[in-house]
């Protein structure tokens, strides 16, 4: 994807320009190759953030642009670092903004170094990081603004997908000894495309009570599906795991059920949109109340809940 973003011509604008990221109208980025509607999406992203820089008493709620419901970002061009670069210098120190969310644009390492301790200085309490082309460097940055940021509780990655294994460790010891964190959220994020990355994920969540996992959209095999369940089955902290949409079928189902036999600490197991007969949630339901005998009353999970 790098090449693909690197290939488009970069003919740049007069240094002034540059200099004060000046406006660049949609008629440049047709001159440049873009389409008519990617040329105005790119004035849009100008607009926006201009809106957010000359309005220095605006609090940023919510930033979110690109591509929606593509998994594929939008490109990036070096024309718009300045744009960046005056972005984020603006958005530094304004802690009163909770929530940052942007996505379905590529964002490049140089974008990234300069996002990171921008965001690192806001007191976030939401951080959304949607479709971004997120590589190993960027889940470094990623991994290290968690492990500083205290105020995080909410952190969703959507359509970022780990690239190797020791990136995915780095993560995984981010959120380990991440003191707040309440919502870590994987969808459309391929976990279960390589096992050792869904490993390492939950490894790292291994001692969050608080914490409710999201991995969704993901098309679980019956490994997955067992690792998962060996989890669950190993009675860790965590607080939920919501698995919706994921393909899992009644097999998987019966490996889910039988792990919750074991955990007295979960508090749900999302199970919406998957190919899960009536007669499995019955099965499902049975585990957390069993009015067989007072013996299978007793031993069923009272803590947990399983929604389908």
């Amino acid at each position: 994807m790098n090449q693909q973003v690197n290939n488009i011509n970069q003919p740049v604008l007069p240094r002034r320009s540059r200099r004060l990221a000046t406006l660049i109208p949609a008629s440049h980025w047709i001159s440049l190759g873009y389409s008519e509607d990617d040329a105005y999406m790119m004035e849009d992203l100008q607009n926006d953030m201009k809106k957010y820089c000359d309005n220095s008493g605006v609090e940023i709620d919510l930033v979110h642009y690109g591509n929606f419901g593509n998994d594929v970002p939008f490109s990036h061009h070096d024309l718009m670092i300045p744009h960046w670069q005056k972005l984020f210098k603006t958005l530094n120190g304004r802690t009163s903004v909770q929530c940052f969310d942007i996505g379905g644009i590529y964002m490049p390492i140089s974008v990234l170094d300069i996002m990171f301790p921008a965001l690192q200085s806001m007191n976030l309490d939401c951080l959304y990081l949607c479709t971004m082309g997120l590589e190993s460097d960027g889940f470094q940055l990623l991994s290290s603004f968690i492990k500083h940021n205290s105020s995080v509780t909410r952190l969703v990655l959507e359509g970022n997908k780990f690239d190797d294994v020791s990136t995915a460790a780095t993560f995984s010891d981010a959120v380990k000894d991440h003191p707040n964190l309440e919502m870590l959220s994987f969808y459309n994020c391929s976990l279960s495309s390589n096992i050792d990355f869904l490993r390492k994920i939950l490894e790292g969540c291994k001692r969050k009570s608080r914490l409710g996992l999201v991995i969704s959209l993901d098309s679980f095999g019956s490994e997955a599906v067992s690792v998962v369940a060996d989890y669950i089955s190993s009675n860790h902290l965590l607080r939920s795991i919501n698995l919706s949409d994921n393909n899992i079928k009644d097999s998987g189902a019966a490996q889910l059920a039988t792990a919750l036999k074991n955990n007295t600490n979960m508090h749900g197991l999302h199970l919406y949109d998957n190919d899960i007969t009536e007669d499995m949630e019955s099965c499902l339901r049975k585990v957390l109340f069993d009015p067989t005998s007072i013996d299978s009353i007793v031993q069923s999970n009272h803590r947990s809940r399983v929604y389908t």
